[in-house]
């Protein structure tokens, strides 16, 4: 089993048709994987390309003659059941260990939207339905699944208000995890401390841990900030809609190879909690911050910029590792208090670099108070075994 604290590793179902080989090597080091059906693209309409291919092929659409509008549309018990029903079993043919209720992209409003309630009706049954299914075979894994329940919100349009409703409709839904997508989050302080506030209260009202999505590099303020678990890395650090279509291959030629699979990969370092644009010519601040403060995570050169892809997907991860570990090790009180000093720091490298200001959202998470201690995620959620 891995010592990892990255539980498990999350893709799109179109995704998941490119990574074979990286969803196997994840289950072999015992982590879990997550299969993202997402519901939302039946919401566009039929001919555009982000709805076709594995999406079709799949059977995900209830009618593919027409695009759904949860907002407008009625879906009478037996499409409801149909539809969790087909991303359940999609989910399970990819791989996933831990199944997502499928949800939309609704509008936010004070009050729960007609939307946002066709999505709570299919959060408690796809709950309902995992519970009755009990142990299903899947590539790569036998035994029992955890349920997350997905919740994809606007950070743009959420109000304090909204966000008591949206509390008190997602409380009693008995999922073991939620997991929250942040659609064109801007990274903005007023954003982060609604998005925050959301998961915060979430988890403190219905006891289980939430999971945030979306948030870039403020996925570590979040679980500074209290927030149990949180999203990192490359294809779901942004979520802006629709998203980018992945390239033919998203493998390229394994870790030991250069080959360039179709996305740039950027180079992090924690000292300007950033990076910079990709290119060799805007790389200069960080070839001198990896000279001055070397990186020792084993997978580059120390005082160098990463070069390769490989080398930047794994100095990327070994990254976000080391800082859950040292976040578990403080504790939610003193990971939290660490962040005014990290703002200030990082402050002070980018002005001397000439780089731009951090995002407000950073500044927003060092001033939060104390949030109530996160519920804490069970060894087993990512990946269960029976017998």
């Amino acid at each position: 089993m891995s010592e990892s604290p990255i539980g498990a590793i999350a893709t799109s179902v179109i995704g998941a048709a490119h990574l074979g080989k990286t969803l196997a090597a994840a289950r072999r080091d015992g982590r879990g994987v997550l299969v993202d059906t997402e519901a939302w693209r039946e919401q566009l309409e039929p001919d555009d390309d982000h709805r076709g291919g594995e999406f079709r092929r799949l059977g995900l659409e209830l009618d593919r003659k027409r695009r759904l509008r949860p907002s407008e549309d009625d879906l009478a018990p037996g499409a409801r059941s149909e539809l969790v029903a087909r991303h359940r079993n999609a989910q399970i043919a990819a791989g996933g260990s831990i199944l997502l209720s499928p949800y939309h992209r609704v509008r936010e409003e004070d009050a729960l939207s007609r939307g946002r309630l066709l999505d709570l009706a299919l959060a408690h049954e796809f709950v309902e339905l995992a519970e009755r299914t009990g142990a299903i075979d899947g590539p790569g894994t036998t035994g029992e699944r955890s349920v997350a329940v997905g919740i994809a919100v606007n950070a743009s349009t959420l109000t304090m208000t909204g966000i008591t409703e949206l509390i008190s409709g997602y409380r009693e839904v008995g999922a073991d995890l939620f997991w929250i997508w942040v659609w064109n989050f801007t990274s903005s302080g007023l954003q982060y401390e609604r998005v925050h506030a959301l998961a915060t209260g979430l988890q403190t009202a219905s006891a289980t841990p939430c999971l945030l999505g979306g948030l870039g590099r403020l996925w570590e303020a979040a679980m500074r900030n209290g927030v149990a678990a949180a999203c990192q890395g490359w294809g779901r650090t942004r979520m802006p809609f629709p998203p980018p279509q992945p390239p033919e291959s998203v493998e390229g030629g394994g870790e030991d190879s250069e080959d360039d699979d179709g996305w740039g990969v950027h180079a992090f370092h924690r000292a300007i909690r950033g990076t910079t644009k990709l290119g060799p010519e805007h790389e200069e601040p960080l070839r001198r911050l990896f000279s001055e403060l070397p990186c020792e995570c084993g997978h580059h050169i120390p005082d160098a910029v990463p070069h390769s892809q490989p080398e930047r997907h794994a100095h990327n991860r070994a990254d976000a590792e080391e800082l859950v570990r040292e976040i578990a090790a403080l504790g939610t009180d003193g990971a939290r208090e660490e962040l005014g000093e990290i703002v200030a720091e990082a402050e002070s490298h980018r002005a001397r670099l000439e780089l731009g200001v951090l995002h407000r959202g950073w500044h927003a998470a060092a001033a939060l108070p104390a949030a109530p201690e996160a519920p804490v995620l069970p060894v087993d959620i990512w990946l269960r075994r029976t017998g």
